[in-house]
């Protein structure tokens, strides 16, 4: 399918723009000095097309808060008062990049618009405030977007009143090990806000799905952003026979959040906002389309998920136990070694790897033959060699702690933080810990780096003295550590990125979109997970959803089977199974081993533009029933489902619908527990189904289906 893209401008009577992608519209323009939302639409309709007696758009005077930002310098709200000064284009047929500049009337500040569209249902904002004054401006608060997000009239759309009409799907819960965590709430007739970063932990991923169950519409969003955010959604049902949908996501961090010198300007991280009809599936699909296209860089080589393994702390890392874990990982058939936390580190103190962070030399008593000989012994197994660094801290006993204390980051009790936290809102240290990284790849001769982020919530809640304001951090050090990778990214094409951020606490678009993958968590005991793999390959593409096993107590529970197969539908990291000095079981190596040829042959050749199903996506009775994920290439030719029994399920017994088939061909469907093949039609797919038994809690069940 061709993409479509467009970008209308009208200037009278006022000004509208209209941003047209595939079938979505969005529309707004400047209304009594107000930049307003003007509609939202699913279908490809500019509201605009009906223009007598007036176009059909959101009666935005009915709206409490219909702007399409929102803005606060100096404690002012800067919702009015605007003059539109002039709108830029550039792109061709498949994206525009719009920016409207507009000036404010009152107070010497200008705001440029910004709004890429690519041809999918889901469109990216995101702001530059500027200074034009004379004097510092203090930027309070700021929401990308924000405003009137749907008008429903009931006599109009022929509905009924009472009842349910909205729910929104969000990650429930922000604490670590519940990442992924999807539930569906009904929208209240109040203000809904999901918080994240600063007023809850770090761990929930800065997504939430808005569903119109009354006529259909899905509207999907996602906050490019790794510091504190709000995303605020307002229902009014109390004028009768109408409702009125209001949304607002914003920064959340005390202000300031920027001090703006005169001529400097300051940008704000991105939204990712889509609506579509077709559900929570079409949703998804249309907001990984746009994160492929237009958030994440190219993949390392043209290879979009390469199977990983490593060594860390929880391990004696001698020279003798590492070189025996490449041997294991050659075996299973990975691509990429990796030694983890603790390669600094003396012999024996690998439970002291948090404290000499930032000491980034390799300890000789560690590695006798230096990094060379274990960088050499991975490329001889045609392995890619790997390196972590928990690179934007510094430990407590570590020289660089001694010798730079200043540069630590200071919180709003006036201290210096306690993980070490390095101030990478200051240019010169983000240019120190640049130069770390390089020195890592340069000098090691590194294929592949391992990023960490080892500090808590409160602690990167941090404040710098400037022009007589505490200003929060977070803006300057993200602008600094987004370019930074930005830029190691493109010095270093041919080496793998890899986020890992203490497990799971930074895979927003912001960040991601510096690395080839990102660990979603350290949480690998099931039946959560499945929930996390569930959840967050909503929320990022699976090939860039990173899982785990054979470490972190990933054995715990569930059979070897299920453990490795839920980590196909995502991007596969094998840990070692074997204690040095024991034999390594070869029947579980085979499993291991048959699930990563059918990753490698069958899965990664069509994930990268594969649709992803989701049929469980609502795991909030974890314990309970059956999870199941599908992935299947566009063109209906081949795909793959996971049937998982959770614990305590009423039934043995489950029926899954494929989605991924066309009832026009014919499949050959492999059950992977008995090797079995049947024929089947794809109407009989369809129509009856596939049942599956499976005897026990914990047990999966593969199936692959191909065209025959």
């Amino acid at each position: 399918m061709s993409r479509f893209v467009d970008v209308v401008v009208s200037e009278k009577p006022d000004v509208t723009v209209s941003y047209r992608s595939g079938l979505m519209v969005y529309e707004e323009g400047l209304r009594e000095g107000r930049w307003v939302s003007l509609s939202y639409n699913a279908n490809g309709h500019l509201m605009a097309t009906n223009c007598r007696p007036e176009p059909t758009w959101m009666p935005y005077r009915s709206f409490s808060a219909p702007e399409a930002f929102r803005l606060n310098i100096d404690g002012q709200s800067m919702h009015s008062h605007w003059l539109f000064e002039g709108i830029e284009k550039d792109g061709g047929d498949d994206s525009i990049h719009t920016v409207v500049t507009l000036r404010h009337a009152l107070r010497r500040i200008a705001v440029r618009i910004h709004t890429l569209i690519d041809g999918t249902a889901v469109f990216q904002r995101w702001l530059e405030v500027v200074n034009t004054g004379d004097q510092p401006a203090a930027l309070a608060s700021v929401s990308p977007l924000s405003g009137a997000l749907q008008h429903t009239s009931f006599a109009q759309k022929r509905v009924e009143t009472g009842g349910k009409l909205y729910r929104i799907g969000y990650m429930k819960h922000s604490s670590w090990g519940n990442e992924g965590d999807f539930h569906w709430e009904e929208l209240p007739d109040e203000i809904y806000t999901i918080t994240g970063r600063n007023r809850r932990q770090r761990y929930r991923h800065p997504m939430a799905v808005v569903e119109n169950c009354r006529t259909g519409e899905t509207f999907i969003m996602q906050f490019g952003w790794t510091g504190g955010y709000a995303m605020s959604f307002d229902l009014d049902r109390q004028t009768q026979g109408e409702a009125r949908l209001m949304m607002d996501i914003a920064i959340d961090a005390p202000a300031p959040l920027r001090m703006l010198a005169p001529g400097e300007s300051a940008a704000t991280p991105s939204v990712h906002m889509g609506v579509t009809f077709g559900g929570l599936d079409a949703a998804v699909q249309q907001m990984h389309d746009h994160v492929r296209r237009s958030v994440f860089l190219p993949p390392t080589d043209g290879v979009s998920g390469w199977v990983e393994a490593g060594i860390g702390p929880e391990f004696d890392m001698d020279i003798e136990t590492t070189l025996r874990a490449v041997d294991h990982a050659a075996s299973v058939g990975v691509e990429v070694f990796f030694i983890d936390a603790g390669w600094y580190l003396e012999p024996d103190h690998e439970d002291d790897w948090w404290k000499f962070c930032g000491d980034w030399s390799y300890n000789k008593q560690r590695y006798p033959g230096g990094i060379e000989q274990v960088r050499d012994y991975v490329h001889s197994k045609g392995l890619r060699f790997g390196m972590w660094m928990d690179a934007e801290r510094i430990g407590p006993a570590s020289k660089v702690w001694q010798e730079h204390e200043d540069w630590v980051a200071r919180n709003y009790n006036g201290e210096k933080n306690a993980s070490g936290l390095l101030n990478l809102s200051e240019p010169e240290v983000t240019a120190w810990m640049e130069k770390q990284i390089r020195k890592l790849i340069d000098e090691y001769g590194v294929d592949m780096f391992r990023l960490d982020y080892n500090v808590g919530t409160d602690a990167a809640i941090c404040m710098n003295e400037r022009d007589g304001y505490l200003e929060n951090t977070f803006l300057r050090y993200y602008e600094n550590v987004y370019g930074m990778y930005a830029r190691l990214r493109r010095d270093y094409p041919h080496v793998i990125f890899e986020n890992c951020a203490g497990g799971g606490g930074r895979s927003d678009l912001g960040m991601v979109a510096g690395f080839t993958h990102t660990w979603v968590t350290d949480w690998q005991i099931h039946p959560r997970a499945f929930a996390i793999t569930n959840g967050m390959t909503m929320a990022l593409p699976p090939e860039c959803v990173d899982r785990l096993i054979g470490g972190q107590a990933a054995y715990l529970t569930a059979d070897v089977r299920t453990l490795i197969r839920n980590l196909i539908f995502a991007r596969p990291t094998v840990g070692t199974f074997t204690a040095s000095g024991a034999l390594q079981n070869p029947v579980q190596a085979d499993i291991i081993r048959h699930h990563i040829e059918i990753y490698k042959q069958f899965v990664r050749p069509m994930q990268r533009e594969a649709l992803s199903f989701h049929h469980t996506p609502d795991l909030s009775r974890v314990l309970d029933g059956f999870g199941v994920l599908e992935t299947a290439k566009r063109d209906a030719s081949q795909g793959m489902i996971g049937i998982f029994r959770l614990a305590e399920p009423e039934q043995e017994e489950t029926t899954v619908y494929p989605r991924g088939v066309n009832a026009a061909k014919a499949y050959d469907v492999t059950f992977d527990n008995t090797g079995a093949t049947v024929h089947m039609t794809g109407a009989e797919l369809l129509q009856r189904g596939l049942r599956v038994r499976i005897a026990s809690a914990l047990e999966s069940e593969l199936i692959l289906y191909r065209e025959a």
